[in-house]
């Protein structure tokens, strides 16, 4: 069923408030040659509050264009992996939905199977109003790489995100071992980049080394280019000496010299 055709059915449900649309594999994608769509007349789904979508990001595309969702409280996406997101109507949706302007604060979560960022209000995810975004992937870099071009596509138009935290599952945990450091410092400096407003990062142990070691990569005139409004950093079991905390040390004192009427402190 296309998206055009879905649209069309849903459009006469006034009362619709929930919609969950999930195909089971990425074999599921509309049938256009053209990535831009024409500019579409909008139907209003003026009761939908919750938006449950598991597909291709070309099929959430198409439906999105059609649609128009003033209403939407929670949305939870899944995208099957692919090596070029093209994202424009999906950042069109969140700016155009009121109440996700209260976003505040992210948390992503690494896991075997997939990457997740979940954006909430202060409070966190248990909130009712909230996005969460996952995609499907095993690999560390590929799991990064997906997630950093989703982010830079769709945060540049929240720009009241002051609270961002990285962590890793423990049910099941990511495979460290199949992460490549020469590779990785780029991917997490590129999934940093569009937090510009975040004033405190919460990172768990696991994590925190690899972030370390990317901020580490920076050069002192370009310190400033990541995380720019950054104030706190705060590491789960943080030891008083140790790796993480030297190499962070570096970062902060390199951070200090270019701004010092922002210093940037560390936390356990």
């Amino acid at each position: 069923m296309s998206p055009e055709a879905m649209v069309t059915c849903i459009s006469v449900l006034t009362r619709l408030e929930s919609l969950s649309l999930q195909f089971q594999s990425p074999r599921s994608r509309p049938d256009r040659t053209d990535r831009f769509l024409p500019q579409l007349t909008r139907t209003l789904l003026p009761a939908l509050t919750c938006l449950d979508f598991k597909g291709v990001a070309e099929y959430l595309e198409d439906l999105v264009a059609r649609i128009d969702v003033p209403l939407l409280e929670t949305t939870f996406i899944t995208f099957f992996n692919q090596l070029v997101f093209d994202i424009v109507q999906f950042p069109n949706l969140i700016y155009r939905t009121e109440r996700f302007t209260v976003f505040d604060q992210a948390d992503v979560v690494l896991d075997s199977y997939s990457i997740n960022i979940t954006l909430s209000p202060n409070g966190g995810s248990m909130n009712s109003i909230k996005l969460e975004l996952a995609i499907k992937c095993r690999k560390i870099d590929w799991q990064l790489s997906a997630l950093a071009q989703v982010c830079n596509l769709c945060l540049p138009t929240l720009s009241s995100l002051e609270r961002l935290s990285i962590c890793d599952s423990q049910y099941p945990p990511p495979d460290w071992q199949d992460d490549s450091h020469d590779i990785e410092h780029t991917q997490w400096l590129e999934l940093l980049h569009p937090f510009a407003t975040v004033k405190g990062l919460y990172l768990s142990k696991e994590v925190a080394l690899r972030v370390a070691s990317a901020l580490q990569e920076l050069s002192e005139e370009r310190v400033t280019e990541v995380l720019p409004a950054l104030q706190d950093i705060f590491v789960d079991g943080l030891e008083p000496s140790g790796l993480v905390q030297e190499v962070f040390h570096k970062f902060v004192t390199a951070r200090g010299r270019q701004v010092s009427s922002l210093p940037v402190a560390i936390h356990s």
